[in-house]
């Protein structure tokens, strides 16, 4: 029955990934990725030299880790996504790509957290809450 739970609401979940975000996996706080405003928007054109290389120094440890982690979970996402969804397919999603999946997104979800909380002594208040309203009217 829990394992039936778990499938159920994973596979809800992956059906709302792929509309929610620019990224096909879904982090698990659903934290919108502030580095593209950080770096194109036009919140980057007031940050001053030292913050823009923190950002940058940032962007460059968080990227590559998260991007692993997306390569990672893409092809299980997809067996799953498969599994729940073709009718003719009348087993269940495997509990392990289920556990393996649910460790990937949280460790995305960590990583994010993590940047989120570097952010927060990157930029200075107004800074923050521009950033804030930025990625809410992305979404």
């Amino acid at each position: 029955m829990k394992t039936h739970l778990l499938t159920l609401i994973l596979v809800a979940s992956l059906n709302h990934s792929a509309f929610a975000h620019d990224h096909p996996v879904e982090d698990l706080l659903e934290l919108p990725h502030p580095l593209r405003s950080l770096v194109q928007g036009e919140l980057a054109q007031t940050l001053n030299d030292d913050q823009k290389a923190q950002v940058q120094t940032l962007r460059s440890e968080i990227q590559p880790q998260f991007l692993a982690l997306m390569g990672e979970a893409l092809p299980i996402q997809e067996r799953l996504q498969a599994a729940a969804s073709d009718y003719d397919n009348r087993n269940p999603p495997s509990a392990a790509d289920l556990e393996r999946l649910a460790r990937i997104r949280i460790r995305m979800s960590e990583i994010m957290a993590g940047a989120y909380n570097r952010l927060k002594v990157i930029l200075d208040a107004p800074s923050w809450q521009t950033l804030q309203a930025d990625l809410a009217h992305r979404r």
